[in-house]
Order: structure tokens, then C-alpha cells, then sequence
């Protein structure tokens, strides 16, 4: 399971009746209200607080309201019941207002409609009770779904509030903000509550798409890239309402087949819908399901046109469907939209097919009138698709694509080029080719590497066919750029050397292909790497922008591989820039988290820290959620990983892994980071969420060298959840498929596992990769992971002294560069285990920290630590830590003078303490001890 969250982006409201609870203490009482529309979570919300009040010792009790069960004084008499029930006390001291409560509890109708019973005396007497039940802490009335209570139930609430405010009293109401669930006395009452210094409102938001994500992925039971993708399409059509989300949620799972882009309704809200349609005439029905066609927003002018309705008529069917909850004001104030897209395809739903064609014609033709927009574009290609007007559809699917795809919009221009090419056919191969290029470009963006190369293979196969040697050689460098992300860098750099076959010094191809083979052979020959980068910076030819970026990213990535800071920041700097003068910010994120990625690698925290911070501004201000955000969160978590933020990087690597893909590799290498994040957390569920076996197996298939590093961290799994022997047959494994290619990386030290549980001739063959990459690159913090790898070996070999040598410049040299983790374990490699303790705990390793602690106090025969105290010990040190003297503790105890000196070595020893006075410190700190009284 990922983190808790049983409540999810309600914190601000939590915070404040906590707040409010807190005054009410200190005689502040106050009226909190809390609205949203159905579904948004004012129950949730509710319950949650009363829940987490009763455990912080408040009296708490909850009245709800039903809309189809009204009583006189319901929801106040739950209330009294339960303060009653649980405080039967408080109200012996005042039996007459005792005997008004019980009478009221008995039957509170009855009360209500007796004329016998005065009213005023009725109030009074139950705030005199709730004054009662708050004389000791403080009260929470909680009331939910305000707009169904009784009208006597509002009175008594209205009369009370008057007094909160002196009082220890809290009153907690929710409420639907919709006016169309708010009656007269309804208004009246929540404008009196709302009265005051001390009342406050708010209205629930719609959570944010990564809020609706998390919750659903805490009732997830599977991991799979399907059930990631399917979260992640509820998220984006849910609209922020947490009861619409979960409710399809379990559409999808229930339903045999699942289109996430347009899933079945939940039953819901086709039944809401057509509950709410009922109460409308046929002309008005009819405008409605024109409107659907329409879209989710539309304008009344528009609307006439469509259902050939006056603007009376039309404004008369719209005041109705705003009546009945359907639609409702839109933003700009001059149009109107369905209150929810599901609410518009359930109202749609009700069209025949050939109905529902005709409407799309007649749209598209209208819009065809109004003056030019993008918005015009993209609606123009939707509603010429939905009307099967094959022509119009393509040129119009065409234009919004491309303007989708320069605005980084993959998942929308990826869905308009699909239809652009299904309405074209075979009618025109040289179009489909150009349109199948980009839309691959989109379908890498997305993350979709199969597909984009399938795209971009069929593209170059209408160029091959007309021996056209640009385009060729242009979509043969794209080709090798998805070949390089998938981990085959050999058929990669066939690629671009097919490239170079066919472009000359002034092609752009011949540009891109040399700085994707520079990147290519940076592990394997630097000199020959550099000599690509300088062919293509000797490019004369004009540098587009998408050109120049595939230039400075490659070469930054292979300058950091070199171990140059300053000239990879200065390269990444530069695209970065480029990225966001063409409004490419989710390549600008991209770039960022690349940097600070390398800028960790080198040591360089504070750098890395703040590239990985610039970033997260960027995808917040953008509120950005696509690939590149996830690979920028795993980047993220994995520096955090480094620099001994586990908590953090938890978090992050949590959000990371709500984006789906079916890239191995990026699977790869977001294992590599949530594995030994789960595990030093004690997250066994993150730890075990990539426990398949073809994750693993994917990892050594033949070209993926870049990515057999990562089987390491699937080996630390099998190693720390009890499955030593496989954990040490797959290092033996990546070991063995390392020393038969020129390519070895240890960026995180991970290595060091061949030295700790490989046997003698992997731990020796590791080494030498060890020592490759730290001459390679020539950064510290590559000297540091040799030293902690020789560290290691020489206590494996018995060499204790060495060991502390060694493992102790490590140490230094990885607090100098703020790796926190790494800092902890060279200090375990080094002997020094109890300041290994407080450094894994001060990075949140609660796995090592644990597994340390039974180093030092192994448990004995009895279930006792070595430094735990007998019963008999606690009582001697308790007495001499009261001052008591050697003899007076003998007295007391009925003992010898000389037992108790025994004891009190033994308990010396213990505690690692020298004397009298510094027992007596220590044992004033320890938690849990019983202090005596001299």
C-alpha cells in the first residue's frame, strides 16, 4: 500500500477545527461550515474529524440528516443520545434539566408537537446540558448534510450558536453548496450561524488529478501498468469529485471490457441524470441532448441554432436544466456548462447514433461561421469525426494536431492525428507518412516507445519507397533515440550510423546523428565520443531548435559521465533555455531533472537540490502531469535516496510511480530507486511492488548494458526480505554480464552488495568495475564508493584495522559531498555501530537502524537485550538514582551491602555509565522509567 490516506487534500479544514477545538478549550467556542457540491467529501471529512476528536479526548457526537427521513429535532436527539451514553454523569447535579433531556431523548416529536411544552424552556434546557457535558474539555456537535434538517433542528442549532462563543462548544455543520438543495429556512439559518468573529466557512475544492490518483490507489490491489494507466484515466475524467471517481472506479473493474477513454457510467449517475431529466418537458429534453452534442460548455445562441428553438424557449429549457442540477453557469459569464462531463454523456447517451451524426454536422457547420480559434479548430475536428465527414475531419484533426504537438499536448495530438489518419485511409500515402512522423512524436512523448517506433518504421518505409534520402535519414536518428530509451544502444547506434550513410555535412540529420552517437559511445571510448560531439558543433547548417536540443542534451549527459560539472550544467542550462523559449516546459523539466540526476551523481548537492527544486516549481506552476514529470519525481526521490532524505524520497517516488508505462527500462530504473526506498523505510509493499519476475529478466536481455545496474537493486530486495541465496545468484549474474561487455556504472555505490554477500570471485571481478568508473569519471564520489568497497573487503578478510582505515575516508569524503545514507554505512563498515544508528535514523532507515540496535543488544535465553535491566536491577537503580546509599539500599531491599555493589556493576556496565552521578543523569532521560522519591 502506499502512504496512509484515509483523508486526502482536506488538510486546511482539518487544521482548523483543530484549531477551533484547541480555542474552545480556553471557553472560545465558535460555528465551523463546511460546503461542496454532492460528492466532493463533506461526509468523509466529517467523520474523520469527529473520529481523530475523540481520540484527542473531546466529547464528539454526530447528527445526521436525511432527505428522505425528516423528524422533528432527528439529528440533535443522535446528538444528546450519544452524550448522553458516553458521559452519564454530568447531569445528575441539575435534575431538571436532566428530566427535559430524558423526556426530549424519549421522544423528541412528541416534544415537539406538545403545546405543553414551551419551546424557549426546551432550548434553554439543552444548552444548559451541552454546557454540562463541555464543563471539563470541550464539546463537537458535528451535524452533516445540513440541507435536509428539520426546521426546528435549525432553530435549536441557530439558538445555540448564539452562545458558542462562550462557551467550550464547537459546532461542525456541512451543507451542499448547490441553491437548488437549499430551502428558505435553510438560507436563513446558515446566514445567523455564519454570524460572528468566531464562525468560519469553507468550501471544498475538487481534489487535484494527483490527489484522485492517491486515493485510489490506497483500495488498488494491483501495481500493473494496466491498473496504473487505468487510475490515472479516472483521475483526469473524474473532475476532482472523490464519490464520482470511486464510483468509476468500480464501473471499470466490474465491466469486462474497459475503455479508459471513455469508460461506462457509473450507474449513479445515469440513474441521477435520468431522475433529473424526468422533471423536464420533451422540448426541454431535447434542447438538453442538443447541448450534449454541443460539448461540455456552450452558449445559448448556439444552443438555438442546434434545436432550431426561440431564445425564450431556449433560455426556459436552460433555467429548468440549471433547476434540476444538469448545467449550470459556466466562468466567463456568457456560457453554460454541464455541471459534470459525465453528467453531459449520460444526457448524450439517450441519442440514437444517426441523431446524434445529424447534431455533430449541424454544429460543426455553425462553428464553421464564428471567427477563427484554436479552441474552433480543435471543436471543428471533434465534431466533423463524430459526424463521419471523412474530408473535413482529417484537415481538421490534421491542424489541431500539429498545433497540440508544438504546444507538448502528446495525449491530445496523438488522439488527432489516430483520427486524422483513420479519415484519410489509403487515400494519400504521402500525407499518412508525414502525419504517422509526428505522430510518433507524440506517442514517444507519452511515453508509448513500441508504438512511436512503429509509427516512425512505417513513415520511413513510404520514404524508403521513393528513395528519399532526408526524410530517411532523419527518422532513422528518431528511431535510434527510442532505441537508446528502451536500453538497445547497439541497434541504436546502427541507426545513426544508417543516417549518416545517407545525409551529408549540411543535412540536419547529419548534425543529430553525430550527437546521438556521442552520447552512445561515452562508456564505451570517451575520445571517440568527444570526436562526434566536435563533428557536430562543426555543423554549419542551420540549427532548428528541436536540433540544437538534441545537441546540448547529449553532450551534457556525456560531459557529467566525464565527471564535468560545470560544462554538463552549462549544456543542460542551454536546453533548458531552448525548451522554454518554445513553450516546451515539460522538456524543460525534463532537462532539470536530468541535471540534477548527474549533478548527484558528481556530489554536487546543493546544485542537484536546487535543479531538482527549479523543476518542481516549472510542473507546479503548469500543473503538469505527463511523462517527463514522472521521470523528473523518480530522479527526485532517487537524489533523495543519496542525500539520506527517506521520507521525502518515499513520497516522491510514490507520485512517480502514478504515471503508467510499458517502457521496461523506465520500469527499470524507477525500481531501482523505490526498491531500497521501501526496504530502509520498511515499506515491504513498495519493495515488492516490482516482484516479477519478467521486470527482472528484461533487465539482461542482450543491448540493455546501461540497465543491468539496476538488477542490483532486485538483488538488495531478495537479500532483505530472506531470500539470501537468490539475491546472491542474480549478483552473481549481473557480475557475469558486466565482465563480458566494456561497461560498468556504479553511480550509487550499489556495488558494494558483490562485497557484502558475493562470493570471493564476483566480489573480486566487481571491483575492477568499481575502480573503472571511478577512473572514468575521476569524481569523488566515485573515489569514495572504492574506498568503501575495499573497506568492506578487507573486514570480509578479517583485516578489522584496515577496514576502520579505510571505511573512515569514505566517511568523510561522502559527508563533504552530503551523501547522509552513505555516511551511515561507512560507519557500520567501520566498526562504529552506535553512531551508525543515530545516522541511519536521522535519514529515516528505520530497516538498518533496527537491524544495527540487535548487533548491540542481542536478545538472550529470557527474551532480554544485553543492555536491558532485570527486575531486580530496575529496582536498585531506581532507589540509587534517588540518591539512596549502598546501605540503605540493602536495608530496603532486605540484601547484602556486597550484592548490591555486584548489581550495581552489572548495572553500570548496562547502561554505559561510570559512576553514581552519571547513573542518576541518565536515568532522569530514559524513557519509560518509574522515578523514585529519595
Amino acid at each position: 500500500m502506499g502512504p496512509s490516506a484515509s483523508l486526502i487534500g482536506r488538510a486546511e479544514e482539518v487544521s482548523l477545527v483543530k484549531a477551533r477545538l484547541t480555542a474552545a478549550a480556553n471557553c472560545e467556542g465558535s460555528v465551523v461550515l463546511v460546503s461542496g457540491e454532492p460528492g466532493i467529501g463533506k461526509t468523509r471529512l466529517l467523520r474523520e474529524i469527529v473520529s481523530h476528536s475523540k481520540a484527542s479526548g473531546v466529547s464528539a457526537a454526530i447528527g445526521r440528516c436525511y432527505d428522505y427521513l425528516q423528524s422533528p429535532y432527528g439529528p440533535i436527539s443522535d446528538i444528546f443520545g450519544e452524550l448522553r451514553e458516553a458521559d452519564k454523569d454530568a447531569l445528575k447535579a441539575l435534575p431538571e434539566v436532566r428530566e427535559v433531556v430524558d423526556t426530549f431523548l424519549t421522544s423528541p416529536g412528541a416534544v415537539a408537537g406538545s403545546e405543553a411544552t414551551d419551546k424557549r424552556r426546551l432550548f434553554v434546557a439543552l444548552r444548559s446540558a451541552l454546557d454540562a457535558y463541555s464543563r471539563d474539555r470541550p464539546v463537537l456537535l458535528a451535524l452533516d448534510d445540513l440541507q435536509w434538517a428539520d426546521g426546528l433542528t435549525l432553530d435549536l442549532l441557530q439558538y445555540v450558536a448564539e452562545h458558542a462563543q462562550r462557551s467550550r462548544l464547537v459546532i461542525f455543520a456541512t451543507y451542499r453548496s448547490a441553491d437548488a438543495d437549499q430551502s428558505e429556512p435553510l438560507h436563513r439559518a446558515l446566514a445567523n450561524l455564519a454570524r460572528g468573529a468566531n464562525a468560519f466557512h469553507r468550501e471544498l475544492r475538487p481534489l487535484s488529478k494527483g490527489e484522485i490518483r492517491s486515493l485510489l490507489r490506497t483500495a488498488a490491489t494491483s501495481t500493473s501498468t494496466d491498473e496504473t494507466r487505468r487510475i490515472a484515466s479516472i483521475a483526469q475524467q473524474s473532475d476532482g469529485n472523490p464519490l464520482l471517481a470511486e464510483e468509476l472506479s468500480k464501473t471499470t473493474e466490474e465491466a469486462q471490457t474497459v475503455s479508459l477513454d471513455s469508460p461506462q457510467l457509473p450507474r449513479s449517475v445515469t440513474a441521477a441524470t435520468r431522475a433529473r431529466l424526468a422533471g423536464l418537458s420533451p422540448s426541454e429534453r431535447r434542447a438538453l441532448a442538443c447541448a450534449a452534442a454541443i460539448g461540455r460548455s456552450f452558449t445559448p445562441a448556439l444552443l438555438g441554432r442546434i434545436a432550431q428553438l426561440s431564445d425564450p424557449s431556449v433560455l426556459e429549457a436552460l433555467k429548468h436544466g440549471v433547476s434540476a442540477q444538469l448545467v449550470e453557469p459556466d466562468l466567463d459569464g456568457r456560457s453554460l456548462r454541464f455541471r459534470h462531463e459525465l453528467v453531459r454523456r449520460a444526457v448524450y447517451d439517450g441519442l440514437l447514433p444517426d441523431e446524434a451524426r445529424a447534431l455533430h454536422r449541424l454544429v460543426a457547420e455553425a462553428l464553421e461561421q464564428t471567427p477563427e480559434s484554436p479552441q474552433r479548430a480543435a471543436d471543428l475536428a471533434y465534431h466533423y469525426w463524430m459526424a463521419a465527414e471523412t474530408v473535413k475531419a482529417a484537415d481538421y484533426n490534421q491542424a489541431s494536431g500539429d498545433r497540440a504537438l508544438r504546444l507538448c499536448a502528446y495525449p491530445e495530438a496523438a488522439e488527432h492525428y489516430d483520427r486524422a489518419l483513420r479519415s484519410i485511409g489509403h487515400a494519400d500515402a504521402d500525407r499518412s507518412a508525414s502525419i504517422e512522423e509526428n505522430l510518433g512524436e507524440a506517442l514517444y512523448g507519452l511515453g508509448r516507445s513500441e508504438a512511436a517506433r512503429s509509427a516512425y518504421l512505417s513513415a520511413r518505409a513510404f520514404h524508403e519507397s521513393r528513395s528519399v534520402a532526408e526524410p530517411m535519414a532523419r527518422l532513422s536518428v528518431k528511431i535510434a533515440a527510442i532505441l537508446r530509451s528502451e536500453g538497445r544502444e547497439a541497434d541504436a547506434v546502427a541507426e545513426c550510423e544508417k543516417a549518416l550513410a545517407l545525409a551529408d555535412e549540411r543535412s540536419p540529420s547529419f548534425f543529430r546523428a553525430h550527437s546521438f552517437l556521442g552520447l552512445l559511445n561515452i562508456d564505451r571510448d570517451g575520445d571517440a565520443a568527444m570526436a562526434h560531439f566536435t563533428l557536430a558543433d562543426h555543423y554549419t547548417g542551420e540549427r532548428a531548435q528541436d536540433d540544437a536540443l538534441v545537441f546540448h542534451q547529449c553532450r551534457a549527459l556525456a560531459l557529467g559521465q566525464r565527471g564535468d560539472a560545470d560544462g554538463m550544467a552549462s549544456d543542460f542550462r542551454s536546453a533548458c533555455k531552448i525548451a522554454r523559449s518554445k513553450g516546451d516546459v515539460s522538456l524543460a523539466i525534463r532537462c532539470l531533472g536530468n541535471l540534477g540526476l548527474k549533478l548527484t551523481d558528481l556530489g554536487e548537492r546543493a546544485q542537484a537540490l536546487a535543479a531538482f527544486d527549479e523543476a518542481a516549481t516549472i510542473m507546479m506552476q503548469e500543473d503538469l502531469w505527463n511523462l517527463d514529470s514522472a521521470v523528473y519525481l523518480r530522479q527526485h526521490a532517487w537524489g533523495c535516496l543519496q542525500f539520506g532524505d527517506l521520507a521525502r524520497a518515499r513520497e516522491l517516488v510514490y507520485r512517480a510511480l502514478e504515471y503508467p508505462t510499458d517502457s521496461p527500462r523506465l520500469r527499470a530504473f524507477a525500481a531501482q530507486a523505490a526498491i531500497p526506498i521501501g526496504l530502509r523505510v520498511m515499506d515491504d509493499d513498495l519493495a515488492r511492488r516490482f516482484d516479477d519476475p519478467h521486470a527482472v529478466e528484461a533487465v539482461f536481455v542482450p543491448g540493455n548494458e546501461s540497465m543491468l545496474v539496476t538488477a542490483l537493486a532486485f538483488a538488495e530486495r531478495d537479500i532483505a526480505l530472506g531470500r539470501a541465496s537468490e539475491g546472491v545468484a542474480l549478483i552473481h549474474r549481473v557480475v557475469e554480464a558486466y565482465a563480458a561487455v566494456p561497461l560498468a556504472r556504479d553511480d550509487d555505490g550499489v556495488f558494494v552488495l558483490a562485497a557484502l554477500h558475493g562470493s570471493a570471485a564476483d566480489a573480486k571481478t566487481a571491483r575492477a568495475f568499481v575502480a573503472r568508473y571511478a577512473d572514468d569519471t575521476k569524481t569523488e564520489i566515485a573515489s569514495a564508493h572504492v574506498l568503501l568497497y575495499d573497506a568492506v573487503m578487507a573486514r570480509r578478510s578479517g583485516n578489522a584495522e584496515l577496514a576502520t582505515t579505510l571505511a573512515e575516508s569514505a566517511r568523510e569524503l561522502y559527508d563533504r559531498l552530503g551523501w547522509r545514507w552513505h555516511v551511515a554505512r561507512a560507519l557500520e563498515t567501520g566498526g562504529k555501530l552506535r553512531d551508525a544508528v543515530g545516522a541511519y535514523e536521522q535519514t529515516g532507515d528505520v530497516r538498518s537502524a533496527q537491524r544495527m540496535k540487535e548487533i548491540l543488544n542481542p536478545v538472550n535465553r529470557r527474551g532480554r537485550t544485553k543492555s536491558e535491566l532485570t527486575e531486580r536491577e530496575r529496582e536498585i537503580a531506581t532507589l540509587a538514582a534517588a540518591g539512596r546509599s549502598t546501605k540503605e539500599i540493602a536495608d530496603a531491599l532486605t540484601l547484602s551491602p556486597r550484592t548490591i555493589e555486584t548489581h550495581l556493576a552489572s548495572i553500570f556496565t548496562k547502561l554505559e555509565v561510570r559512576n553514581r552521578a552519571e547513573l542518576i543523569a541518565k536515568w532522569r532521560d530514559l524513557p519509560g522509567v518509574a522515578q523514585a522519591s529519595p
